[in-house]
Order: C-alpha cells, then structure tokens, then sequence
C-alpha cells in the first residue's frame, strides 16, 4: 500500500504508549540516552564554553539584563534554571533531556502521521538517540541547544496544524514561536513557515488568522520593547545593533577584494570609517601571512581587536562613566556603533554587488553544504581556562577545566560536514523524485509534507547565507529534519517503485497469452 497520512489523527500520547512497540522503542531509547549521557561526562566533566559568547549569556544572566549583544532569551533562561540548580550537570542533563525529548516527539509525529515501516521507524529513532552532536550541544553554554529543542517543537506543533488543526495547537505554536525568537533571531524565517502551514491546514479562517496573528503580535511586542530598552542605553531606538555589525563584517568580505584603484568615492558620514578601513586592507592585501584573513566568510572583522570596525569603534564611541559596570560600559559603546555600521555596510554592498556575490555569498553557500564544526571542533576552544563569570555561576571550586581527552578535540562531530553535504542531496533527490513520480494532485497527506519541507529548506537556504556566516551548530535542526523527512518520502517511493514492478510483472504474462 502506498504510504498516506494517518486519517485517525490518533494523539501523540496514545500513539507512543498504546503501541508496544513504540513504548518499547521509547524506553530504549531512553535507556541509550542515559548510557550516553553518563559516558560523555565521564569524559567532559565540565561543560563546553564559546569564549566570548557563553561568558556573555552568563553576564546578562547574573545582571538580569533586558539587553545583550544576543537575543536575551537563553539568558533569561539560565537565570530561571538557576533558581532550582546552578549545578553545571544538572543543566546540561536537562538541556540534553530537551533535545532528546523535542526530537523524539518529532519522531513519533512523522511516524503517527505517515506510518512508515518498522525498520523505518527503528532507523529514524536511532539516528536522533544515537548521533554525537546532541550531547555536544547540550554541553555547551550557548543558546544551540536551546533554539534546536525549540525548533522541533515548533516543527512538531506545525506538523500536528497541517493534518490535525485545534485551537490549543494555537496558542502553544505562538508560544513556542515567540520564545524561538527571543533565544534566537535565526527564527525570523520562521514565520512565513508557520503562514504557509496555517494556509494548507484545514480549519476556519478565523482560527487561521487568529493563530498567525498571535504569534506575530508576541514577536512584535518583543521586537518594540528591546527597541525601546536601546532607545535608552544608546539614544538610538534599533532592534538588534549586532546585525549592524554582522552587515559591516560581510560587506568587508567584498570590499577586501575590490582594487584600490577602481574603489569609488563615500560619503561624507563614512569618509572616517572608509580611510580605516582602506589602510587595513592596503597592510594586509598578503593573505597568506595572516591566518585569519585567510579565511573566507567568517566574523574575523566583529570580533578581532585588530578589525577596523573595533579600532572606528574604539575611536568614534567613547565610554560611558556614569556606568561603573566596565563589561556594560564596553557593551554601550559595542551597541552605539551598530546602527552606523548597518548603513555603512549597506552602502558597501550596493556598490558592488558582484563582489558581494563572489566572494561572501558563494562562498557562504558552499558552507551550507559542508557546514564548518567551528567552536564544536575543539572544547572550550584549546584553552585550560575559563571567565570568572563562569566559575561564579557554576560555583567551580577552580576556573580549570579539562577532559580525558590531551588534545581536547571533538574528533566523533568530523563527519559531519561531509554527512550534512549527503543529507542535503538525499532531500534534494527525495523532493524531485517525489515530484516526478507522484507530483502533487495525489497523496494530499505526503504531498503537504513535501511542499513545506521544501519550502522550509529553501527559506532556510536564502536566510542562512545571507544573513551570518554559517556553521555547524546553526544547521543540525535542518540536518536532522531533513534527514527524517527525506527517509520517509524515499520509502514511499521505493514502494511506489516496487508496485509499479509488480505490476508489469503480471502485465508482462499476460500479454504474452493474447499475442499467442
């Protein structure tokens, strides 16, 4: 039988306990990841830091700030688990305890709605359970695992709208919609993910707008509070400075590449940062004896002190010393930069859009296909040490932190530029077989699920390479949904196949009897 969409639209609970073979996949599963989890901190008994990131969310956590340099959201979360724990373990227990369960739940989702086989199923609970990068994703103070939970709630919730639409599924899909925005503003393409679902589903136009309008409004009004949090610390109302950063910081990708001579006149307002910017790239036009601008669509302009958008920062925004606080002084004047750094690189990539193309755009595209591991490559980033913020909060009884391992190399995620490379061909076939052999008149079920997960992997596409500099960390929801959903529409085509086989089998004979 061709595969369809489960028309019982039985509840998710049901489905896993009242099947003995889903209740006994769960508690293999769970059994698996509690192995797991014990044999990982026996090897990384101290949590993973991004230094500079993680030392930040713990800051704006322990000050209980209402802005940061990014979205408040994993902070404000931190701050709330500590009020039952500040134990390291226990969080990241409970961080790897969400990523399971999101992903699981998304399992058990595809497998309610579509049926696939038993093995099927087997492989696709395996291959959440058993993959390394949870567990290092839920070992790192970083918002990843956080927004990954999230994202496969949000995902799950959409999946349960499209086929089985009520009006709680609404209110929880804004719910989650929102706090995905506030841990991280990679969510902004979620949205138009969500409309398109909310348009195929099957329910009242009013529950439709209703549940789009919602989730919007929480955004919104998340979106104008910050805006006015900054209007205050900076005398500027901008929503996010640090996509004026990030802007500048891909623009000078490009700009690096233009030649001296054919690089055309500013304006007035950037004629400062511009003479900084050229002397620069002038002193550094050798890139092979500079590692760092070697590299190519990376954040080495945001981040380095050496960058001429710190040394303009450094230069034009002067400190604050009404505030005693030095991190929030640094902060103020890092937030006041923003906003002029927008036009600036705005400007730059309108000038000369073709280098943009070639030698941010491209590049970044290349990435999407063999995401670099970047920060997951090494734990706490080869160093022996961490910020006092950090043994603060977790009450370490030293900043020393180690692993059993000497060289501190997270050898298990290598692969996985190459297998996020696969997954994305194998969907990439799986959609246009699909198309190809089915189209989308028939199997209205499958047929929604392959129209947004397209849709979502296209958009995911678009924002992801222009909005940062991709990376591994930012891409395993869609890895991992993808690889999902691409194994269940190939089982669906390989029965497909298969009928069509029998079919002329039994075709074959019989005309073989007619023309004796």
């Amino acid at each position: 039988m061709p595969l369809r969409a489960n028309s019982n639209n039985s509840s998710q609970k049901r489905f896993v306990l009242g099947f003995k073979r889903n209740k006994s996949y769960l508690v293999l599963a769970v059994i698996a990841m509690i192995l797991q989890f014990s044999l990982f901190k026996f090897f990384y008994p101290f949590p993973n830091f991004i230094h500079g990131d993680s030392f930040i969310f713990l800051r704006a956590a322990y000050n209980n700030e209402l802005i940061s340099v990014h979205p408040i959201g994993y902070s404000k979360f931190l701050r709330l688990f500590s009020v039952f724990s500040t134990s390291a373990l226990a969080l990241t227990a409970f961080q790897y305890l969400l990523i399971q369960a999101s992903a699981l739940a998304f399992i058990f989702t595809l497998s309610n709605f579509y049926r696939p086989g038993k093995v099927i199923e087997a492989l696709l609970i395996a291959a959440m359970v058993l993959n390394p990068i949870f567990l290092h994703l839920a070992n790192l103070i970083s918002s990843d695992g956080i927004f990954l939970s999230l994202s496969f709630i949000w995902l799950t919730l959409l999946l349960w709208i499209l086929h089985h639409p009520t009006p709680r599924l609404n209110v929880w899909h804004a719910i989650v919609l929102f706090l995905a925005f506030t841990v991280r503003y990679n969510a902004l393409y979620y949205p138009p993910i969500s409309i398109v679902v909310y348009i195929l589903s099957k329910q009242k136009l009013f529950d439709k707008l209703s549940g789009i309008g919602v989730g919007l409004a929480l955004i919104g009004g998340f979106i104008y509070f910050t805006s006015l949090q900054y209007k205050a610390f900076i005398q500027t109302q901008v929503f996010s400075p640090f996509s004026g950063w990030q802007l500048a910081n891909n623009a000078l990708y490009a700009y690096r590449r233009v030649d001296s001579a054919k690089r055309k006149p500013v304006p007035l307002k950037f004629q400062e940062i511009d003479g900084m910017v050229k002397t620069y790239l002038d002193s550094s036009k050798n890139l092979h004896n500079d590692l760092m601008e070697m590299l190519e669509a990376s954040t080495v302009y945001m981040w380095d002190p050496n960058s001429p958008l710190q040394k303009f920062m450094i230069k034009k925004y002067s400190l604050d010393i009404s505030i005693t606080d030095t991190a929030m002084r640094f902060y103020q004047r890092w937030a006041s930069a923003g906003p002029f750094l927008d036009e600036y690189g705005s400007w730059l990539i309108k000038k000369y859009p073709f280098k943009f193309v070639e030698n941010y755009l491209w590049p970044n595209t290349m990435k999407y296909f063999a995401p670099p591991t970047e920060f997951l490559s090494r734990y706490n980033m080869g160093r022996s040490t961490i910020s006092p913020i950090a043994q603060t909060w977790f009450d370490l009884k030293t900043s020393k932190v180690k692993t059993k391992f000497h060289n501190n190399r997270a050898s298990s995620l290598a692969f996985y530029p190459i297998f996020s490379g696969l997954v994305n061909g194998l969907f990439i076939f799986c959609i246009l077989g699909f198309y190809f052999m089915v189209g989308f008149k028939q199997q209205t079920g499958l047929s929604r699920l392959v129209l947004l997960s397209g849709f979502l992997w296209l958009t995911n596409l678009i924002f992801s390479v222009f909005a940062s500099p991709i990376a591994l960390r930012y891409q395993v929801f869609l890895i991992y949904s993808f690889l999902s959903i691409s194994i269940i529409i190939f089982e669906f085509l390989y029965k497909r196949l298969s009928e069509k086989e029998k079919k002329a089998i039994i075709v074959r004979p019989n005309l073989g009897k007619l023309i004796n």
